[in-house]
């Protein structure tokens, strides 16, 4: 059950309302130091500011200048979605990288795009030789500079050291996602360890490494479901995670803003991010979109943030290319937010198909997804979720390389 003043169910637009109006203040949806949280385990206190402390307590004294990019890369869950085509882009700009996987012998690097593949190599000149564009897996392995090894575990006695001997950054991106608030006991403890003590641990072995960043891949979760117009989510809005995957990663971000001593923390909390070969819900609308049947969805009214992975891979460069810039907490996006039909516009033209849109009213779709029991999908098509992405561009100095018309083309 939750602890007594937590709320994890969806507020009145007015509570909504008024907790982003205050967002350095405390309010109902805010969540109180050390909180029991519906999935089992405590979030524990909130770190000190990150964005001031971790400069102060860090072993390592960065500069604004990146270390040489012949000292590897980590990329833990390397062989998801987002690892594939990280650790593709990282090699094409020059950088070596261990890719961790739990099934070292079926990884394979993200399909690579010729001309963007080729802008990136031919400017760090990195293609392999003898290698088409981009290169394939086994090209970049016998380069010597794409090691790709087996994930040690999540256990206290998984061993590290070996996968981050002479390692200059880790980038955390291995987790489960998605555990439902009514998992069962075993699942949340899973999740637990997995997505709160693994990063913790592998932060605290990176620090005895000598590693010098460490970049944590977040969720939008851990800051809620929701914006309220006018507000999209900021780094300092009180956090209102609303499901056992969302409260896992406020928790991980937690114990990573704690640590003392060691590597330059980076968190970066990105929306739903896609891309070629995404799947679940995205892949679900961008078929919808361009199948040529009428959508009810005309009339919706809100705001969605979203990123593609080429800007996400864009903005975790800019991170290892200015260290001394990138300690904090980062909110992620493709930058203005899109509604649900500019979104199916926007995927029908990209894939040359008109988009068939009908003006049926919001409130009636509303009533029929409750009666189906499908709300919770009624809201992540109709309901608002804004991520304001300006901390990370002006501390960072970056802006978004590709926008959405153009990163959705690139799925066709």
């Amino acid at each position: 059950m939750p602890a007594p003043g937590l709320h994890t169910g969806a507020a009145h637009p007015r509570e909504r309302a008024q907790a982003m109006d205050n967002p350095a203040g405390t309010n109902a949806r805010a969540l109180p130091e050390n909180t029991q949280n519906p999935c089992g385990a405590r979030l524990g206190r909130p770190g000190a500011n990150i964005q001031s402390s971790a400069m102060e307590n860090c072993n390592v004294c960065p500069s604004d200048t990146a270390p040489s990019t012949s000292a590897p890369i980590v990329v833990t869950g390397a062989g998801g979605f987002i690892g594939q085509h990280l650790v593709r882009q990282l090699l094409e700009a020059g950088y070596s990288v261990r890719a961790v996987t739990r099934n070292p012998a079926t990884f394979r690097l993200s399909p690579s795009s010729p001309k963007e593949s080729e802008a990136r190599s031919s400017k760090a000149g990195t293609t392999p030789t003898g290698a088409g564009h981009g290169g394939s897996t086994e090209d970049w392995i016998r380069s010597q500079r794409l090691q790709v090894l087996a994930h040690p575990g999540v256990g206290p006695d998984a061993d590290w050291q070996p996968v981050l001997a002479g390692a200059r950054a880790v980038i955390h991106g291995a987790g489960i996602a998605h555990v439902p608030l009514d998992a069962n006991r075993d699942s949340q403890r899973q999740l637990w360890r997995v997505n709160v003590r693994a990063p913790h641990r592998l932060a605290r072995d990176a620090a005895r490494a000598g590693v010098a960043q460490f970049i944590f891949l977040s969720s939008i979760k851990a800051a809620g479901e929701w914006s309220v117009p006018g507000h999209p989510l900021r780094e300092d809005d009180p956090p209102r995670p609303e499901d056992c995957y969302g409260f896992a990663k406020l928790a991980a971000e937690r114990h990573l803003q704690r640590l003392k001593h060691g590597p330059i923390i980076t968190i970066l909390r990105p929306p739903l991010v896609y891309g070629p070969g995404v799947k679940a819900n995205f892949a679900a609308l961008q078929k919808l979109a361009t199948s040529g049947l009428p959508l009810p969805l005309g009339s919706v009214d809100n705001q969605r943030s979203f990123l593609a992975i080429d800007n996400l891979c864009s903005a975790i460069m800019a991170i290892l290319e200015n260290p001394g810039r990138a300690a904090g907490l980062f909110h992620l996006s493709d930058g203005p937010a899109l509604s649900t039909p500019a979104l199916i516009r926007a995927m029908a033209q990209a894939a040359g198909k008109p988009a068939r849109l009908l003006p049926i009213p919001p409130a009636l779709l509303a009533g029929l997804a409750r009666l189906a029991g499908k709300s919770g999908i009624w809201q992540r098509l109709a309901g608002s979720l804004a991520v304001d992405n300006q901390r990370f561009c002006q501390q960072l100095g970056w802006k978004p390389p590709v926008d959405a018309p153009t990163a959705l083309k690139r799925m066709q």
